[in-house]
């Protein structure tokens, strides 16, 4: 027999008393069901194990505040030995509440009921996570890549809602990039992000680099943008990056050439589409893609003091780029 629905009524649910939810590391990650994506060798692993232990010993982690809670590591493409040599160089003293495992069912053969029997052991896990998913992932045997990423995921975070844990997912990026959005570059199809509740991506510009950029986005947190750094094998914070670099990065390339020629040129500046973007250093794209580009960012170059313009005759089609005075105060640079 069909149940009846479960309601509650948007008054009810303006006077009734809900739980506050509880951060386990706060502004960063949430409870429920969080992707950790990076490159092969970006420090994913150095990363969760410093959360964990972050997490086991009630310590900051990425100079936030976390929430202390027994910790289960599924260690699934380590041996003992490697996680002990980790742990040497992370931590000289420990506890009883950070567990290792490196071998488990996947989920559609058991993994779910070994995780609640190590709930039954230990209710008040705060974190699991899985190192990595793909270890515990089935065998597809479905062509709709979507479906099985939405119902693979579907089935961890029910379980990490049921506990009131967080299970971090430690997952890989495809090859090719995205600089308009990170998380495109995540390995799988949309079903996987569509359906984690958080989703953190370390992007590192090269290999050898120690700096790398900490992207979060989900549904309880903030979408945001740190900058962290990987030395000696340990993660340190450095700084939020700012709102005016993150839609820098983001604009196209021949925008930021415009506002180089004009912070170089110091005076306003009129001609064709094709007359600057010879002036322009670097351009990689056709002249009517650069007249397209400074009119659907006309206002992030009225931001740096620089006003767009257009104009046609009979015979041509003509930018004007003004000096202002930025919304700020400020002068351009």
């Amino acid at each position: 027999m069909v149940k009846p629905l479960v309601t509650k009524t948007a008054q009810e649910l303006l006077d009734e008393p809900l739980p506050s939810m509880k951060w386990l590391v706060k502004d960063l990650i949430a409870p429920g069901t969080t992707l950790l994506v990076g490159s092969p060798k970006a420090g994913k692993s150095w990363f969760a194990l410093e959360l964990a232990l972050s997490i086991s010993l009630g310590l900051p982690f990425l100079d936030h505040e976390t929430r202390k809670g027994p910790v289960l590591y599924l260690a699934l493409e380590d041996k003992y030995e490697r996680v002990q040599q980790r742990l040497f160089t992370l931590v000289d003293e420990a506890n009883n509440d950070l567990d290792f495992a490196i071998i488990s069912e996947t989920l559609g053969h058991g993994l779910l009921a070994q995780l609640e029997m190590h709930f039954e052991r230990r209710p008040d896990t705060a974190l699991i996570i899985i190192d990595t998913l793909q270890k515990v992932r089935n065998v597809r045997t479905s062509d709709d890549a979507y479906a099985v990423d939405y119902d693979e995921i579907g089935l961890i975070k029910r379980f990490a809602d049921e506990h009131d844990a967080t299970v971090v997912l430690v997952h890989h990026t495809r090859k090719l990039g995205d600089e308009a959005n990170v998380f495109n570059t995540i390995l799988g199809g949309n079903g996987l992000i569509g359906t984690a509740d958080e989703a953190i991506m370390i992007t590192k510009r090269n290999y050898f680099d120690q700096d790398a950029i900490l992207s979060i986005t989900g549904r309880d947190v903030d979408a945001s943008e740190h900058k962290i750094r990987f030395e000696n094998c340990v993660w340190t914070y450095v700084e939020k990056t700012s709102r005016d670099e993150i839609v820098e990065r983001s604009m196209p390339g021949a925008v930021k050439a415009t506002v180089d020629f004009m912070r170089a040129r110091g005076a306003d500046w009129e001609g064709t589409p094709s007359q600057l973007a010879d002036a322009l250093d670097d351009c990689d794209v056709t002249a009517s893609v650069v007249g397209k580009f400074l009119n659907e960012y006309k206002d992030f170059l009225a931001e740096r003091g620089i006003e767009y313009s257009r104009r046609r005759t009979a015979s041509a089609r003509f930018i004007g780029l003004k000096l202002i005075e930025p919304p700020d105060g400020k002068p351009a640079e």
